[in-house]
């Protein structure tokens, strides 16, 4: 079973939640990414040795925090009403 791409998944979801996403290439300088959803750190990624395992970490990072954070955010709606 083929699983959906990190990086498409994680702007897909942004894309829904109407949040910028913003990613910072660091590899050349310590071999990391940065993912910045609405200008806030969501996920770091290292790897020195491939770039694609790097950018693929730090977005993976990032989705799994977008999703916590809408599943929190939809827990005191609920909480609420």
């Amino acid at each position: 079973m083929l699983q959906t791409n990190p990086v498409k998944k994680l702007y897909e979801t942004c894309q829904k939640y109407k949040l910028t996403i913003r990613v910072v290439d660091m590899w050349s300088h310590d071999g990391s990414f940065e993912v910045f959803i609405d200008n806030q750190l969501s996920g770091k990624g290292m790897c020195h040795v491939k770039k694609e395992i790097a950018l693929n970490r730090s977005v993976n990072k990032a989705y799994n925090e977008v999703i916590r954070m809408q599943s929190i955010g939809n827990m005191k709606i609920a909480a609420s009403s």
